[in-house]
């Protein structure tokens, strides 16, 4: 569980650079294996980057202090990539 901990706070940083780096319009942007402009990328998949961040960092916090809840969210999470 402690392993499982650190790569969602991992993941979580992660999300949150990748939106940070297209702000900065520095690298590659990228939907669906196909190069898209850095506006088309901030309108579309940025707000779910974020959210998929924010579930991320509950996530740590739940393996973190053992609650059953967090179980959940990790359910959550797929279901929203899914939709």
């Amino acid at each position: 569980m402690r392993i499982l901990t650190w790569l969602a706070a991992l993941a979580c940083v992660g999300m949150y650079l990748s939106i940070l780096l297209a702000v900065c319009d520095i690298g590659p942007h990228i939907m669906g294996g196909e190069r898209v402009t850095r506006t088309e990328w901030l309108h579309i998949a940025a707000p779910l980057v974020a959210v998929i961040g924010i579930l991320m960092a509950i996530i740590a916090y739940g393996f973190a202090t053992r609650k059953r809840w967090s179980r959940h969210f990790v359910i959550a999470i797929f279901v929203l990539i899914v939709l």
